[in-house]
């Protein structure tokens, strides 16, 4: 609840729009001396708790005012008459209960001085009844600043809804007569609107969600207990990305391992991720090398109608042996951690960026895995933070992974580096690990 004042004495309407106000019951008005309440409109005895006939016997100060307040207030009225006062204070029911009020005084030209003091309720009925009553305070003087507070009414509790109130203070001409004003907007409905906008935004996320999800494939069955694959959504808004991750076996039997990144996010990033996603599979599948299917994918993203730009990384692996081949399109090195916690990256260098230039070459290096190594591919969701360094990202990484325990799973591994990862605030990307382990 705010007590508003509102007097500009030397305008001869100000009684008639005095009366106008009090009569509305819209907002609550009273008027006094420094000693007593004097006089007030229904809504103020709303507000104090008290009865029109409480009212007439006499209401101090004192009876209104929490006793640890009353030195501030006397202080402020005794300023009113050449200053005008603002109070931060509480009303004191009969209750016993407390409620804040933020008092605007002014001198209303009375004799012996006196005071009137507007209280406007922030319960969202009568609203187009009070605007138009407290604008005409605003004609009585020059606007020179404004406060903005929000809030329900105190003397309604039981109705919802809410006003946002602006508070500018005027004066008359001449500046002699301080004074304030309010301006009151309506906000449930601009409330409502923000609810149904969240509403909205949670369902096409969740719509989003579902589809990447389904875009991506399921771990083939044999290499379960040997591989985690984890895709994580970006952490707030409509903000999915186009992160993709592959696990198949290639025709001549190898482990392949592949993650992916189309620039860009929403609905777009999605199905710009399926169109990259199911090319690099159908070249596994046909039997290209790393390299080789880099490069036919760097052709796939570079045709004018994608519209988007990639990273990727493919690993071939023989399980039975160790050996891998890598090859990597502007993309995070995939890394290696030996038993013990030793780690390095998988491969020595990476090619361009999928999509940039046309007949791109991609470099296939080579490598071994020992038995009780593991080998990690993610995207860059997982390394890079908002304000921090990629290198410290990637550095952070690499301390995780070293720190892993010897003994957890690959989910557990993966639940690992995304913790410690990933504990840094909201993130802006999505972000995918893929995990194998060589028993």
């Amino acid at each position: 609840m705010i007590m508003l004042v509102g007097a500009a004495v030397d305008r001869p309407d100000f009684e008639s729009w005095l009366g106008d106000l009090a009569a509305s019951e819209v907002v609550g008005v009273a008027s006094g001396d420094s000693d007593h309440l004097t006089g007030a409109n229904g809504e103020m005895l709303r507000i104090l708790g008290v009865k029109a006939e409480r009212l007439a016997k006499g209401l101090a100060w004192r009876d209104i005012m929490p006793p640890d307040q009353l030195e501030r207030v006397f202080h402020a009225l005794r300023d009113v008459q050449t200053l005008g006062a603002i109070v931060l204070a509480d009303v004191l029911r009969p209750t016993g209960e407390r409620r804040p009020v933020v008092m605007a005084l002014v001198a209303s030209g009375r004799r012996p001085t006196g005071w009137v003091a507007v209280v406007v309720g922030l319960a969202v009925s009568g609203h187009s009844v009070a605007e138009p009553l407290l604008r005409k305070l605003l004609r009585m003087g020059q606007a020179i600043g404004d406060i903005e507070l929000s809030g329900w009414s105190f003397a309604r509790p039981d109705r919802e809804g809410g006003r946002l109130e602006s508070f500018p203070s005027v004066h008359a001409g001449g500046g002699s007569s301080p004074g304030m004003a309010v301006v009151a907007r309506h906000v449930t409905e601009a409330r409502a609107l923000r609810d149904r906008l969240q509403a909205t935004v949670d369902r096409q996320r969740t719509a989003l969600v579902d589809l990447q999800h389904s875009l991506l494939p399921d771990v083939p069955s044999d290499v379960r207990t040997r591989v985690c694959a984890r895709y994580s959504g970006a952490g707030t808004a409509v903000d999915l990305g186009g992160d993709w991750f592959d696990v198949l076996h290639t025709p001549d039997g190898r482990l392949a391992l592949a993650v992916g990144d189309v620039t860009g996010h929403g609905l777009f990033a999605v199905g710009a991720m399926a169109r990259a996603s199911g090319a690099m599979r159908a070249y596994i599948c046909d039997g290209y090398g790393p390299g080789e299917v880099l490069a036919r994918l760097n052709r796939v993203v570079g045709d004018p109608s994608f519209s988007a730009y990639a990273t990727a990384t493919v690993v071939y692996l023989y399980e039975a042996s160790g050996a891998i081949e890598c090859a990597a399109a502007g993309h995070p090195a995939p890394l290696i951690r030996a038993a013990g916690g030793a780690v390095r990256a998988a491969v020595s260098t990476g090619g361009m960026m999928l999509g940039v230039c046309d007949h791109t070459t991609y470099a296939t290096s080579t490598g071994t895995m020992a038995v009780g190594s593991r080998l990690l591919l993610f995207t860059d969701g997982l390394v890079e933070h908002r304000g921090a360094d990629l290198d410290q990202g990637i550095e952070r990484l690499r301390s995780a992974f070293a720190a892993l325990p010897e003994e957890a799973s690959p989910d557990d591994a993966v639940e690992f580096l995304l913790t410690s990862c990933l504990s840094f605030g909201p993130r802006r990307d999505d972000v995918c690990a893929l995990l194998f382990g060589r028993t």
